[in-house]
């Protein structure tokens, strides 16, 4: 913006100032008072500004007031008359004013400014850019606002939990499966699920990690419910009241089978958390035929408690499951080379054994899940 020192008195709607200043002719140039030889004014029908010296060399007149402008509508710039606010056009300008206060030629940049902003945004090209941004911004915005929301309510789910995830290498489950001992099942006699005390509290030694170590008060199951939660779930540390927000549940990964057409069912997505169920992947029942029996009530404290061997699940799911082993039940949905991975992992940790047909089993879906790619 180009700024220039001399002001020409030429234009006939300056002519309207003899009125304020009847001496002076018309037509001449007014140098008498710092109005008329400083102030900013703008050319008619051009966007060039006319300024007089800077701030700092200007000085008042006599009487130390800058006059108002004419009041006439020909007499004052369109700028000046509609934009300039009163304490520019009517208080003293004074030499010492503050670095950074708005003067008259830094309002009316700001005025020009904004209006050339304001005719961009009533142009086509403006609307076309605002057509193509303002679904992306949206977007952001709920985006941010859900991450704000679930950070304020204090969700802490997971996902859909670790178990119909793969995480052992294809060589190393097959080096689990030759971990196992074989040996025949042991009868039920004596069995009660008393014997292997839950919901205990959740410790260290069941492997949920440090990330639910503030849930110390609550049990394995709050914790693991929790964990497999999806969405914006909260578990209150002191409480251990499980509270669900917006999106928030379980997403069942076992599957059912209907019986008619033999196809699975749609999977099951739960929002009470009263009806789900803490599945146990090696039922207890079939941890006592595999050896358990004869372990301490400690040791079965840990099957009963431990991570890996829980998972949240559809009720239906898990009772058509009931207490059989590999042999007889495996997964029918997305979740089975999961089930196999947390399966083996726990009969190899507590040292349990596998019966024959059991083995068998296992071998023969852990190589269908390597040959699909589905451990690493």
């Amino acid at each position: 913006m180009k700024f220039t020192q001399t002001v020409t008195r030429s234009y006939p709607q300056y002519d309207t100032a003899r009125r304020a200043f009847p001496h002076q002719p018309r037509g001449a140039a007014r140098t008498d008072h710092p109005a008329w030889t400083t102030g900013p004014f703008i050319r008619p029908r051009t966007s060039s500004f006319v300024t007089g010296p800077p701030l700092d060399q200007r000085r008042h007149a006599e009487s130390g007031v800058v006059p108002r402008l004419p009041s006439s509508p020909l007499a004052t710039p369109r700028v000046l008359r509609l934009a300039v606010p009163n304490v520019i056009r009517d208080n003293h300008i004074r030499d010492d004013q503050p670095q950074g206060s708005l003067t008259p030629d830094k309002f009316i940049g700001a005025r020009l400014g904004s209006s050339i902003f304001v005719k961009w945004l009533s142009s086509r090209t403006a609307r076309r850019v605002l057509a193509v941004s303002a679904p992306v911004v949206l977007a952001v915005v709920v985006a941010v606002g859900y991450s704000f929301i679930d950070e304020w309510t204090g969700k802490t789910g997971k996902g859909s939990g670790p178990a119909n995830v793969t995480t052992a290498s294809g060589k190393d489950i097959n080096d689990l499966l030759g971990q196992l001992v074989d040996a025949p099942e042991e009868s039920m006699e004596g069995y009660s699920r008393e014997k292997f005390p839950h919901w205990d509290t959740n410790k260290p030694e069941h492997g949920f990690g440090p990330d639910f170590t503030q849930y110390a008060k609550c049990t394995s199951r709050d914790v693991m419910m929790l964990r497999d939660a999806t969405g914006s779930v909260k578990l209150d540390p002191k409480t251990c009241e499980l509270t669900v927000g917006r999106g928030g549940g379980w997403q069942d990964q076992y599957g059912v089978l209907d019986s008619k057409t033999g196809k699975l069912k749609p999977y099951k997505f739960i929002t009470d958390p009263a009806g789900v169920d803490a599945e146990h992947i090696v039922p207890l029942a079939e941890a006592w035929r595999s050896g358990a029996n004869k372990r301490d009530e400690d040791t079965r404290r840990r099957i009963a408690n431990d991570s890996v061997n829980l998972i949240a699940s559809d009720p239906s799911a898990n009772r058509s499951k009931g207490d059989q082993d590999a042999a007889n039940y495996l997964p029918p949905g997305k979740f089975r080379c999961g089930y196999l991975e947390h399966y083996v992992k726990i009969k190899v940790k507590y040292a349990l054994n596998v019966d024959p047909a059991e083995h068998t089993a296992l071998r023969n879906a852990v190589a269908d899940c390597v040959s699909r790619g589905e451990f690493k």
